[in-house]
C-alpha cells in the first residue's frame, strides 16, 4: 500500500527544500531523488536507485572470474544430483 502526502516546497538558502514528516522513518539518514526529466516526477526513495552499482565497482577493481576460480567439477558420490519427478514422468511416457 502506498501512502501519498502532500508536501509544499519551501526555500532555504538558495534550494527548495520539502519537509519529510517524522512520521516516515528514514533508517541510514540517506534519500534518494529521481526526476523524470520528460514528465517531471520527482520520486524520493530510501533505496538507492542503482542497487547494483557496488558489485560493478567491485567488478572494476578486481576484474571478472577466471574460468580456473569457478568449480564448475561436482562430485556426484559426495552430493549426488537430485532426479526431478517432471524427468520421471517423461520417461515413463515415452517407454
Amino acid at each position: 500500500m502506498k501512502n501519498v502526502i502532500e508536501v509544499k516546497p519551501f526555500k532555504n538558502g538558495g534550494s527548495n527544500a520539502v519537509r519529510i514528516p517524522a512520521s516516515f522513518k528514514i533508517e541510514n539518514g540517506v534519500v534518494y531523488m529521481t526526476i523524470d526529466e520528460e514528465s517531471g516526477d520527482i520520486t524520493i526513495s530510501s533505496r538507492s536507485p542503482k542497487p547494483f552499482a557496488k558489485l560493478f565497482k567491485l567488478l572494476d577493481e578486481i576484474g571478472p572470474i577466471s574460468e580456473d576460480e569457478w568449480n564448475l567439477e561436482r562430485d556426484n558420490e559426495i552430493a549426488p544430483w537430485p532426479e526431478r519427478d517432471s524427468l520421471r514422468e517423461l520417461e515413463e511416457h515415452f517407454k
